[in-house]
């Protein structure tokens, strides 16, 4: 089975993962990513502790991951891709991710250095937005009814708007569910 790492969002947990595993367990080898999702470290350092991981999994020869990215977990596997590491890598999935900046970030402690990088206009937005993502294929769905990512911060190459609103729960709406399918498929 086609092994996909899941990288959840700011504060998400296991149980994201185990909501997305219930409709891909069938289809997909769904390995969760496990980090510190309140973004106390800038998002370079989780970047590169997510290389360690990719690194720890079992692989054949000429054998690739995906990845499925739900909001800033987007912006940790494209830094990852576009400025450590894209061998290993065949599809990506980001689902509603801020790379144009997220809303609500001021509401936070300035201590979250990892949050603190999704404002907009913030100096590591523009250096990942500067870069492309070669040789990996690319789906991104966003949605303008986002309230936590809003309008068109979500859009990305490859992109499908969806019409859900709950941030928190994207990842597992069942149209979302169905294009992350027939994409990983292809």
């Amino acid at each position: 089975m086609k092994k996909v790492i899941f990288i959840p969002g700011f504060l998400g947990t296991k149980l994201d993962y185990k909501f997305l595993n219930y409709f891909l367990k069938d289809k997909f080898d769904l390995i969760y990513f496990d980090y510190d999702t309140r973004l106390k470290d800038k998002i370079e350092v989780i970047a590169k502790k997510f290389r360690r991981f990719v690194n720890s999994i079992k692989l054949k020869k000429n054998e690739k991951i995906d990845i499925i990215a739900l909001s800033v977990g987007g912006l940790i596997s494209e830094y990852y891709l576009k400025f450590i590491d894209n061998k290993k890598v065949d599809k990506i999935v980001t689902i509603h991710s801020p790379f144009k900046g997220a809303n609500f970030i001021s509401l936070f402690s300035k201590e979250l250095k990892g949050l603190q990088e999704i404002k907009k206009d913030s100096l590591f937005l523009k250096k990942l937005n500067k870069k492309h993502l070669i040789k990996v294929k690319e789906l991104s769905l966003y949605s303008k009814y986002d309230y936590v990512v809003p309008g068109y911060s979500g859009k990305r190459g490859n992109s499908i708007k969806t019409y859900f609103f709950i941030h928190q729960l994207v990842h597992v709406w069942p149209p979302n569910v169905s294009k992350i399918i027939k994409f990983l498929k292809r």
